[in-house]
């Protein structure tokens, strides 16, 4: 890949030793928006949790309302599975 892409191999592409779904989520936060691809051989399962916050359109526009009642956001979450664990 890195030959085909003009990559120096060791610093634009680089292999990763075997770890788990925490070093590698550490590795991606560490090096925040320098990581374009990921290959992943997997072998188990991964959980995740993800929260997201909506905000109630209607609630927004009504001016009867203070502004801390009209942009207070609820927050819900889901469990996502992956079907790897690495």
């Amino acid at each position: 890949m890195a030959k085909k892409n003009d990559m120096t191999y060791g610093s634009d592409v680089r292999l990763l030793t075997i770890g788990n779904s925490a070093d590698y989520k550490d590795y991606i936060l560490q090096n925040m928006n320098m990581t374009s691809y990921a290959v992943l051989f997997c072998a188990d399962t991964w959980s995740e949790t993800i929260e997201m916050q909506t905000y109630n359109r209607d609630l927004l526009y009504n001016q009867s309302m203070t502004e801390e009642e009209r942009k207070k956001a609820s927050t819900k979450s889901f469990d996502f599975f992956l079907s790897c664990q690495f």
